[in-house]
């Protein structure tokens, strides 16, 4: 369990990282337009970074509880029945993230055999791919831990 919050908080700082080089590439492509200079490559690089960080940081997200929670109707419920929510919510979230990862597997592999790279950078695009099953393996595993903490009744145990 361990290792897991140590890949997904290395996954979240990876995250910030592609987040710095987004807005560091943003702001010297306005400084070259302003010289007359386009940097068109740019745009699909933050294209990309923003897929990267969001997948990087997904798992990250859950586990701090900073992810987006509708509760409007689970809050009017009695405490045992909030956290039998949350418990059925982390396992649709494992099947959710199973299938995602099986799906971007299959994305990637077709990907690979396309040969389709991107138009500026020519980075092929199953490369870029592999943020999908990673950050939703990730996450899938972020909310099994969840599961296992109700079931064990111990919160804050892992």
């Amino acid at each position: 369990m361990d290792l897991i919050r140590k890949v997904s908080a290395a996954a979240h700082t990876l995250a910030g990282i592609i987040l710095g080089v987004m807005f560091l590439s943003m702001v010297a492509n306005i400084i070259a337009r302003k010289l007359g200079v386009s940097m068109i490559w740019v745009e699909e690089l933050s294209g990309y970074g923003a897929v990267w960080a969001t997948y990087l940081g997904i798992a990250f997200a859950l586990r701090e509880e900073r992810h987006v929670r509708v509760d409007i109707l689970t809050r009017k419920l009695p405490p045992r029945g909030q956290e039998l929510m949350r418990f059925l919510g982390d396992l649709v979230c494992v099947v959710f993230s199973a299938l995602i990862t099986w799906k971007g597997f299959y994305l990637i592999w077709s990907s690979y055999i396309s040969g389709r790279h991107t138009p500026f950078l020519e980075i092929p695009i199953y490369l870029l791919q592999i943020v999908l099953p990673v950050g939703m393996i990730l996450f899938g595993l972020e909310a099994l831990m969840d599961a296992v903490r109700y079931l064990n009744g111990k919160e804050n145990a892992l």
